[in-house]
C-alpha cells in the first residue's frame, strides 16, 4: 500500500497458507498444464463481477512458496526520508491507517475472503488489535534470536529466512554455531553464507542462498 510518502508491506500469517485458493480460466503454469492432483476438488466459482458472468475454476493452492513469504513480516517505511527502505518505522497509527486503506482497495478489487485470512487482516479492526499483533510477532522473533547478536536487521532477517526453510536439526546446529560466534563478534552476512557452504548439501544450497539474498536485499 503506497500513500503519500509512506509505503506499507504486509506479509502473510504463519499457518494460513491452507486458506488460499487459485482462480483461473486457463489451468496452466509457466511451462506446463495443471496436474490432476492440482485439479482435485476444483469447482466452478461465480464470485467475481469482473469475469462478466463467466465462471472460473476455484481450487486449493499448492504453491509451496506461499509459506516462505511469511518471513518478511510487516514493514512500514517513509520512502521520502528513507528511499532505500533500510529503517522500518514503528508507528501504530500510521500502520493502522495504511491497513484500513489496503482493505478498502482489496474490497474495491474483489479480493476473495481467503486473502484477508491469509494476511491476518480479519483480525485487525483497531489500533489495539495491531498492538497485540506486534507483541506476538516481536515475542516470536526474540525467542528465535535469543543469544545471537546480528550486525544489522537485514542479517537478522536473513537468519530468520534460513530458519523458516531448513530442517529442525540444521536449525539447531545453525543456532548453536551462531551463538558461539556472537560471543566474540556480531553475526554478519558472510557468517551465514559460509555456514551454508560448510553445512548444507550442494544440491540444496542454491535455494537457501536465493532466499537469503532476498532477505539481505541483494539484487
Amino acid at each position: 500500500m503506497v500513500d503519500g510518502d509512506y509505503i506499507y508491506m504486509r506479509g502473510p500469517m504463519p499457518g494460513r497458507e491452507a486458506e488460499l485458493h487459485e482462480y483461473t480460466l486457463m489451468p496452466m503454469r509457466m511451462n506446463r498444464r495443471f496436474t490432476k492432483e492440482e485439479l482435485q476438488g476444483a469447482e466452478l466459482d461465480n464470485s467475481f463481477a469482473f469475469t462478466k458472468g463467466i465462471s472460473t475454476l476455484k481450487m486449493k493452492t499448492t504453491d509451496y512458496m506461499a509459506k516462505s513469504y511469511q518471513r518478511f513480516g510487516n514493514k512500514l517505511f517513509n520512502y521520502k526520508e528513507d528511499p532505500n527502505q533500510e529503517k522500518p518505522l514503528y508507528d501504530l497509527e500510521k500502520e493502522f491507517e495504511m491497513i484500513t486503506k489496503l482493505k478498502e482497495l482489496m474490497k474495491e478489487n474483489e479480493a476473495p475472503e481467503s486473502q484477508y485470512l491469509y494476511y491476518g487482516l480479519d483480525r485487525i479492526n483497531s489500533i489495539e488489535d495491531l498492538l497485540e499483533e506486534h507483541k506476538t510477532f516481536d515475542k516470536k522473533q526474540e525467542i528465535v534470536c535469543e543469544n545471537i547478536k546480528f550486525s544489522n536487521h537485514c542479517v537478522k532477517e536473513g537468519y530468520l529466512a534460513m530458519v523458516a526453510i531448513m530442517k529442525e536439526e540444521k536449525v539447531a546446529l545453525l543456532k548453536a554455531d551462531l551463538e558461539k560466534t556472537s560471543e566474540h563478534n556480531a553475526v554478519t552476512d558472510e557468517h551465514l553464507k559460509n555456514w551454508i557452504t560448510e553445512h548444507i548439501d550442494k544440491q540444496d544450497q542454491g535455494f537457501i542462498f536465493y532466499q537469503l539474498d532476498l532477505a539481505l536485499r541483494i539484487d
